[in-house]
């Protein structure tokens, strides 16, 4: 990003820093216990929810912070 838009070396390694921060913190909401499922309200009965994958991602974005802001749109998609 230094060479190709002229950004400043440090500018640009917190720009990667920040891609690496919201892909660690995106990886571990997997872990978490919110989300969409609901718990049911019937004893025995399991409640689960599935995300599937719907398709290409297109994502426009600015030029200030080419890979952090679309580091977030991927990781949170």
């Amino acid at each position: 990003m230094t060479r190709e838009m002229g950004k400043v070396l440090a500018e640009t390694r917190g720009d990667v820093q920040e891609a690496i921060d919201m892909t660690y913190y995106m990886a571990g909401e997997g872990r978490r216990l919110f989300g969409q499922t609901t718990p049911s309200e019937l004893p025995n009965k399991f409640a689960m929810s599935a995300r599937q994958s719907i398709g290409v991602l297109a994502a426009c974005h600015a030029v200030d912070f080419p890979m952090a802001i679309p580091s977030w749109k991927m990781s949170l998609r």
